[in-house]
């Protein structure tokens, strides 16, 4: 019996070394999980605002801004006179306006001048006056109105025009013993003053200040 001991002991041990063979297992590699997303919504393209249509279905079209030599054309016809040589000799702004002040030959050939106040440049407008001379011997001639800007503001304005070369200055004296000057552009001058302002008088005066005119003639005004 003592024969087979060594051989049953080695058969233990083999099948013993095949269970926990069985048993231990190589450590399992973690797999990385994956992370749900969601799916990427679609780019939105931005609104654009509706274009305004016709009753046909048409488009608006935006005004078109006139050309001002044009408006000012239309403006003196609305005044009565067939205009010709109309020169824009100054464009300034009288807030919250536009002022525009002009020279031009009347139906008959006869130097006119006048002023145009626009609350919107470009656009039609009737906010304005003209006169012509009445007297060309005078050398100068002017015309004397109120008006209103869009919001209400009271002006006074005296605007002429001067054809004598002698004369470098128009100088209006108010009754309040306050005086304004301007010097002619292109013939044309204007002096606007904020409130109702009473003329006493107006005068031309050369380079050296000595009066030329001492009474500039006024004319009608339309």
């Amino acid at each position: 019996m003592s024969v087979h001991r060594p051989r049953i002991g080695l058969c233990l041990i083999v099948i013993i070394g095949a269970l926990l063979a069985g048993c231990i297992r190589p450590d399992e590699v973690e797999q990385p999980v994956a992370t749900p997303t969601l799916p990427s919504a679609p780019a939105v393209e931005p609104l654009e605002a509706p274009v305004p249509t016709l009753s046909s279905g048409e488009p608006v079209s935006p005004p078109l801004a006139v050309d001002p030599l044009t408006l000012i054309a239309q403006f003196i016809q609305r005044r009565g006179d067939v205009p010709s040589n109309i020169t824009i000799w100054t464009d300034q702004r009288l807030e919250p306006d536009q002022l525009q002040a002009f020279t031009y030959s009347g139906a008959a050939g006869e130097p006119c001048a006048g002023f145009l106040l626009s609350a919107v440049p470009g656009t039609p407008s009737d906010n304005g006056a003209v006169a012509c001379a009445e007297d060309l011997a005078a050398g100068a001639f002017a015309g004397i109105t109120l008006f209103l800007t869009s919001d209400g503001q009271p002006y006074s304005i005296v605007f002429g025009q001067v054809f004598d070369p002698t004369v470098s200055a128009i100088t209006v004296i108010y009754t309040d013993g306050s005086s304004a000057s301007a010097p002619p552009v292109q013939g044309g001058y204007v002096l606007v003053t904020p409130g109702i302002a009473e003329v006493s008088a107006i005068i031309g005066v050369d380079p050296a200040g000595n009066t030329v005119i001492p009474n500039v003639p006024q004319s009608a005004v339309r």
